[in-house]
């Protein structure tokens, strides 16, 4: 605070504090910070220092958080690990909030009522909002907020961990009235739940989904095709390992199929068996749009790979690329990709299939 006391420069733009080794903060004793003069061309502030070893370390990176932040009161950008008071903060237009389980022992579970309140200071202003959580929560005790704000600006919204923030009465048309491109991680989410959180939003265009594709389950997908009608950009994102995934695991993906899309990027993760990528090329085959489609961490033995190479090709066709990740093995891509090029398949190979050194080509 000193240091950039004696600067004495009012051109500072953008401050990040990243790393931050604090575990010397415990040798300097208490006494106040004091404030900053103030930064009229400071817009930007990332602030993300490493995990402090004590709550009092903790307390003084908060002060320091928050003297740089009523140092710039026309502050346009913001990424953060701590709860602020943005009070001041009247052109905000982007908050990435990042609560972080570990980050002190001081903190209690994440708390959506300041989280809330946090979000009321700038609702007026806010264009982009993230919220991410990192660490176990308390979340069978989550509280229920009874006076939410109505972002009125809000356009984009990225959750990564749709499980922590579960502000009730906050995700609807009404509380969200500009919202265009959502992106939610649903991985431990339980889908039963979805509806309660959120409800129909007719103007969101841009939707971006990453699930367990393990759990894919029951009529979950049809909820989501009824909860955002109107969706011309989806991106699909399917994590989880291989056990459970079976031909019939993407069937579950049909409901897609009813928007009227215009681009689609689907990423798939952990793929055994040849049939079952062929059965989610023909499932979303049907699907609307110019279609991109990306299998990653692929193991699939060779034999099986080559009894159903002209099936890949064939389901292929429907899509502008499909992209084979895995081990790479160098012959094996010098044997694969030039028959998919011979072809005219749009598929772009590096690996994944694990050779055979008996192998029978099909």
């Amino acid at each position: 605070m000193e240091g950039m006391r004696m600067l004495k420069s009012s051109q500072i733009e953008h401050i990040c504090i990243k790393n931050f080794k604090s575990m010397g903060l415990d040798l300097y004793p208490d006494q106040p910070c004091g404030k900053l003069p103030i930064l009229g061309n400071f817009t930007s502030l990332k602030f993300s220092p490493v995990a402090p070893t004590t709550v009092e370390i903790s307390l003084k990176l908060h002060t320091l958080l928050q003297t740089l932040i009523d140092s710039a009161p026309n502050l346009s950008s913001l990424k953060l690990r701590f709860y602020p008071d943005l009070t001041g903060c009247i052109n905000l237009k982007l908050l990435k909030f990042n609560y972080d389980k570990f980050f002190h022992d001081a903190c209690p579970d994440l708390d959506l009522l300041t989280v809330t309140e946090i979000l009321a200071k700038v609702k007026d202003s806010l264009i982009e909002l993230t919220l991410q959580h990192e660490g176990a929560g308390n979340w069978e005790y989550t509280p229920k907020c009874q006076d939410v704000p109505v972002m009125s600006k809000l356009t984009t919204l990225t959750i990564w961990a749709v499980r922590a923030y579960q502000i009730h009465n906050f995700f609807d048309e009404y509380h969200l009235p500009k919202l265009e491109k959502l992106t939610l991680n649903l991985i431990h989410f339980e889908s039963s739940t979805l509806q309660i959180l959120w409800k129909r939003h007719r103007r969101v265009q841009t939707l971006s989904l990453t699930l367990d594709q393990t759990r894919i389950e029951g009529d979950f997908t049809g909820k989501i095709v009824k909860m955002y009608p109107a969706v011309k950009n989806f991106y699909l994102v399917g994590c989880g390992g291989p056990n459970r995934i079976t031909n019939d695991t993407y069937r579950m993906l049909d409901p897609f199929q009813t928007w009227d899309l215009e681009q689609v990027k689907v990423r798939l993760y952990g793929m055994r068996e040849a049939s079952i990528l062929i059965s989610v090329l023909k499932s979303l085959s049907c699907w609307k749009g110019v279609k991109h489609i990306k299998f990653r961490i692929t193991r699939i033995p060779e034999q099986d790979f080559f009894c159903h190479l002209q099936d890949l090709i064939l389901h292929s066709k429907a899509f502008k690329s499909v992209e084979i990740y895995g081990n790479e093995v160098p012959e094996m891509r010098k044997r694969i990709q030039p028959i998919f090029e011979s072809s005219g398949a749009p598929i772009h190979f590096s690996g994944g299939v694990i050779p055979n050194p008996n192998v029978i080509n099909c």
